[in-house]
């Protein structure tokens, strides 16, 4: 009997177009089939080279007999064998490129079958379900299922050859999910996405997968006229998101890079350090001359970029006074000489007269020419600062801290101007004119002693007039025993209108 069943299998299985491709079948748990495909060779696309593959499958499920195969439609030429329980077999088959394929599997129920299998999985997906007479029934509308004969059941599974970058991957079934999963990424880029085509006719088509932006993806292989291709693409990193600032480095502190991250993917440019900048030495230009009494100090070393005092600057001790040897007051500062000693007048011998012919008087007129004073300097030290003497006779320093106008407001015929304030100085000289130039014919001032009200108001000016205002400030000093005034620079000008 099994002998005729043999026979009348190899009749069905050469009346039915296929060629074969590696697989591998075993049995699960609870009596089910599964059918697990090897991979094939890795080939080019395009290529009509083949390949010769072994491999080994195991049926266990018992008391029945499978004939199981995969062919090429088309084809002549059939593979087959029938298989009983716990079978081991390896066969060769060979690989061709740019085909179409069938899985048939052939379920033969005879007195000597038991213990049907209750399903049949292709890659652990159920295809077919069996009921106990062994009857199969199909469970995807890309499975087959056909009587042969009274006792003969053949299951059909199309398949399709499925090419990834290129290169053959291996021939999957239609209608049910496919999991593929690209390359690493190229040195420089990221993984972009998934592409896919297939033909239907002459109609080319996109393949539709589960996750298109994942590296791992699924995509159910539809019935087709040719090979489904897909391919993963890749972009060129694109570090445009920043994941921690930068930070500037300091005198002291160390900065760093900002990390950056890729848009497209996890990659990143990590921070780097940035080491501290150090110091930039300047001469703070805060030096005091010593006074006879009083002692003076050189100029302090500040950095240029921070600020901080990085040496302070050396005392400098008081001169003394200077009364030479015997003079009535000190040369410097004029205070009087404790040990000034008078000299001592030396009598004067009073001539004899001589007898002499008395002349007529003449009206005669003795004049003393007056003392000169003294030549004021070209320019003097007060407060760590060198006041130059001006073409107007007025002491200024360049470097002295100016006042800014900060506010203007318009009066009837007068004008209110706010300005900063200036440590340490005596009062504030406000300038204004009608020409922008300052010209001394269009120039007037007014002087505001004090260093506590900064909002002045000028009056009896002409009305529905514009004016430019500036404003100075100045200190009173003694030069060569004389109380001078000395001023800054003037501010940079603003205008005002007064009202009629």
């Amino acid at each position: 009997m099994k002998k005729i069943l043999s026979t009348l299998l190899a009749f069905v299985m050469l009346a039915t177009t296929i060629m074969a491709v590696p697989f591998t079948a075993k049995a699960e748990a609870a009596g089910s089939l599964d059918i697990q495909l090897a991979s094939t060779a890795s080939l080019k696309t395009g290529t009509s080279v083949s390949a010769s593959l072994n491999d080994t499958f195991t049926l266990s499920a018992q008391g029945n007999n499978f004939d199981i195969s995969i062919g090429n439609d088309g084809s002549n030429k059939s593979y087959w064998k029938g298989f009983y329980a716990d079978t081991e077999y390896t066969e060769a088959f060979t690989l061709t490129t740019n085909c179409k394929y069938k899985l048939q599997i052939i379920l033969l129920r005879d007195e000597y079958s038991a213990n049907t299998p209750a399903e049949i999985r292709f890659r652990g997906t159920k295809i077919a379900s069996l009921d106990d007479l062994g009857v199969p029934s199909a469970v995807n509308s890309s499975v087959k299922v056909s009587r042969l004969s009274l006792n003969v059941w053949q299951v059909n599974l199309n398949m399709e050859e499925l090419i990834i970058n290129n290169q053959k991957g291996e021939f999957v079934p239609t209608g049910l999910p496919q999991t593929v999963t690209a390359d690493p990424a190229p040195e420089g880029k990221h993984f972009a996405g998934w592409t896919g085509t297939y033909h239907v006719g002459i109609d080319t088509k996109d393949v539709t997968f589960g996750e298109a932006k994942a590296m791992q993806t699924t995509l159910t292989i539809p019935s087709s006229d040719s090979a489904v291709s897909v391919n993963s693409y890749y972009a060129d990193h694109s570090f445009t998101e920043i994941i921690t600032p930068e930070k500037k480095a300091t005198c002291l502190s160390s900065g760093r890079t900002a990390e950056m991250g890729c848009s497209g993917c996890d990659a990143t440019i990590p921070s780097t350090e940035i080491p501290p900048t150090g110091h930039t030495e300047v001469s703070a230009d805060n030096a005091v001359a010593p006074r006879c009494t009083i002692a003076g100090r050189e100029s302090d070393t500040v950095c240029k970029t921070c600020g901080i005092i990085i040496k302070s600057g050396a005392i400098i001790p008081a001169t003394g006074h200077d009364f030479g040897t015997n003079n009535e007051n000190c040369s410097r500062c004029g205070a009087t000489n404790p040990n000034y000693v008078a000299p001592t007048p030396t009598p004067t011998p009073t001539p004899t007269p001589e007898p002499t012919t008395q002349a007529p008087a003449q009206n005669t007129q003795s004049t003393t020419a007056p003392a000169e004073e003294p030549a004021m300097p070209v320019s003097v030290k007060n407060g760590g600062l060198t006041y130059e003497l001006n073409a107007d006779g007025e002491y200024v320093a360049k470097k002295a801290k100016k006042p800014t106008v900060k506010k203007l407001a318009k009066g009837k015929k007068a004008f209110t101007v706010t300005y900063s304030k200036v440590s340490g100085v005596t009062g504030y000289e406000v300038q204004y004119s009608t020409s922008k130039k300052f010209t001394k014919k269009t120039t007037k001032k007014a002087t505001f002693k004090g260093n506590k009200k900064f909002t002045q108001t000028v009056k009896k000016l002409s009305g529905n007039k514009k004016y430019y205002v500036r404003v100075r400030t100045y200190k009173t000093i003694s030069v060569n025993g004389n109380t001078v005034k000395a001023y800054s620079g003037w501010s940079s000008a603003k205008t005002v209108a007064t009202k009629k």
